[in-house]
C-alpha cells in the first residue's frame, strides 16, 4: 500500500511541477485519464511494467517508491536537472565536457574536497 500512496505523491507533484493536466500527463505515460486519476489517487493496482514507464517519464528512481526518500525539494531540483540535460544535448560535446568538470568540481567542493565523488 505504501508503494501506491508513494506512487500517487510523486504522480501529482510532477503534475503540479509540469503544470500539465492529467489528460496530458496519461497521454505522455501512455495510460488512460481513468487509471491515472485512481494511481493519483493512491487507488488501483497498475502493473510493474506500468509503474517502471511512468516513473522512468517522470526521471524518478525505483528507489523513491519504495522509500518516498525524495522532498518535494529535490523533486523540483531534479526537474531542474532534466530540463538543463536536455539543455545540453544542444550545445558542443566540448562544451558539455566543460560543464560536467565545472559541475564536478563544484560537488566536490561541497562535499569538503573529497575528490572521490
Amino acid at each position: 500500500m505504501e508503494i501506491q500512496n508513494n506512487l500517487a505523491h510523486a504522480i501529482r507533484t510532477y503534475k503540479e511541477l509540469t503544470g500539465k493536466s492529467f489528460a496530458e500527463c496519461a497521454a505522455e505515460f501512455d495510460i488512460s485519464l481513468t487509471s491515472l486519476k485512481e494511481y493519483a489517487a493512491g487507488r488501483g493496482n497498475p502493473s510493474l511494467e506500468t509503474v517502471e514507464r511512468i516513473v522512468s517519464i517522470m526521471g524518478i528512481d525505483n528507489y523513491f517508491l519504495i522509500t518516498e526518500a525524495y522532498t518535494r525539494n529535490q523533486l523540483v531540483i531534479l526537474k531542474n536537472l532534466l530540463g538543463l540535460i536536455g539543455f545540453l544535448e544542444k550545445i558542443p560535446p566540448e562544451k558539455r565536457m566543460q560543464f560536467a568538470e565545472l559541475i564536478h568540481e563544484m560537488v566536490t567542493l561541497l562535499n569538503g574536497g573529497d575528490n572521490n565523488v
